[in-house]
């Protein structure tokens, strides 16, 4: 089970879609509802939680080729892009993400 709600076929498809013709599963509203009762609201653009959530990727391989887990940040990219989808935004995998951010400006 996804964060999306599939309707099964004849019922309702199309009904109560969201903006971008996808419907939040109920189950997963009441969990983040839940989940973020009490804590406080950062107030983030879009832009700034994705980028929190790539830095953490691009935190990672660093240390694979820190750790020669990786022999070259190629690999590295090629792997996670191929993988797991990487972020598509981000034009290429962690490695050329930060080297497009800058590595002083990333750290």
């Amino acid at each position: 089970k996804g964060f999306y709600a599939y309707p099964r076929k004849g019922q309702g498809q199309g009904q109560g879609k969201e903006e971008g013709g996808k419907l939040i599963d109920p189950e997963v509203q009441k969990y983040v509802k839940e989940f973020s009762s009490g804590s406080p609201n950062l107030d983030l653009t879009e832009e700034e939680v994705r980028d929190r959530l790539v830095t953490r990727f691009g935190n990672e391989v660093v240390k694979c080729l820190e750790y020669s887990i990786v022999e070259h940040p190629t690999a590295g990219d090629m792997g996670l892009v191929f993988g797991t989808g990487f972020a598509p935004f981000a034009r290429g995998g962690p490695f050329r993400y930060v080297a497009t951010v800058g590595a002083d400006a990333y750290a």
